[in-house]
């Protein structure tokens, strides 16, 4: 995954469409399994972090996507219930081995996560 540039991320504030595919993106690798999780991201990055912030970006743009008729809102409740397990997880502070690679095939909330990111993307379409 390459870095956003500037373009990028003002794109990301005013393209639906874009909004969009960063949510799907972000989705499709929180559905993965933890195996292809560790190994779509760079050895230096904190994989749980990076995928935990990756949606969390694109999930403050949702309002946006729906409001431009390009996501259902009866899709909303899955990206909530998606932000409140993130919300569970960060709760356990930074020095938790939740937050360890090894924790993605273990941890019961990463299982969650992985679930719920599936059904999101069943009820997109992607």
């Amino acid at each position: 995954m390459t870095p956003p540039t500037e373009r990028d991320e003002s794109r990301a504030m005013t393209d639906p469409n874009w909004q969009l595919g960063l949510l799907v993106g972000s989705l499709k690798q929180m559905a993965m399994s933890a195996n292809e999780q560790i190994e779509s991201l760079p050895a230096f990055v904190n994989a749980p972090s990076e995928i935990v912030d990756d949606f969390y970006n694109a999930f403050l743009l949702v309002d946006q996507v729906i409001a431009a008729g390009l996501l259902d809102p009866s899709v909303r409740p899955v990206l909530e219930r998606i932000n409140s397990i993130i919300d569970d997880i960060q709760s356990r502070g930074a020095a938790s081995q939740i937050w360890d690679r090894s924790a993605l095939a273990t941890n019961v909330l990463w299982e969650s996560l992985r679930v719920e990111a599936r059904d999101a993307l069943r009820k997109i379409g992607a």
